[in-house]
């Protein structure tokens, strides 16, 4: 009978072990211990409502609410804000109204591609930022919503690669 050759990659031989044992009875309230840690590691979300064009709230048949969460308007905005000729570096927004469920303005921190014209990049930004948030949230409550944008580095070449 041969023996059986341990395998050479360190990570295979502690998965395989780990599979041989019975867990611990204590495993359920480690794995949630573990659990809850990991998640205070994900930054903090906040909901936004979802509203029609004039500000006011989009209800369903069932007469729900809808909402869409910062964490998610974040990654459609880096998407959104970066070109050829600009990255957005950081997005902010900032919530307000009568709940604090409404976006009433957006802090944009930009890197821009040396030679590109800044105001050009600044409307851009502005523009694109401002659809995004009709289009994912609809109209404000509490009216115009401000883009602020800051231009925080200018580099050669790509933006996006620095």
């Amino acid at each position: 009978m041969a023996l059986e050759q341990p395998s050479p990659d360190p990570l295979a031989r502690a998965v395989a072990a780990a599979r041989a044992e019975e867990p611990p009875a204590t495993w359920p309230a480690l794995a949630q211990n573990i659990r809850s840690k990991v998640r205070t590691v994900v930054g903090p979300s906040d909901p936004v409502l979802v509203r029609d064009a004039s500000g006011a709230t989009v209800l369903d048949a069932d007469g729900s609410r809808t909402w869409v969460s910062t964490r998610v308007l974040l990654t459609l905005a880096r998407e959104a804000l970066t070109t050829a000729t600009h990255a957005a570096e950081s997005v902010r927004f900032d919530l307000g109204g009568d709940d604090g469920d409404d976006v009433v303005a957006v802090e944009v921190a930009v890197a821009v591609a040396y030679g590109s014209d800044i105001a050009t990049v600044a409307a851009d930004v502005r523009r694109a930022a401002g659809d995004l948030l009709d289009e994912q949230v609809g109209g404000s409550a509490s009216g115009a919503r401000p883009v602020h944008v800051e231009v925080v580095d200018v580099v050669e070449g790509d933006p996006r690669v620095v």
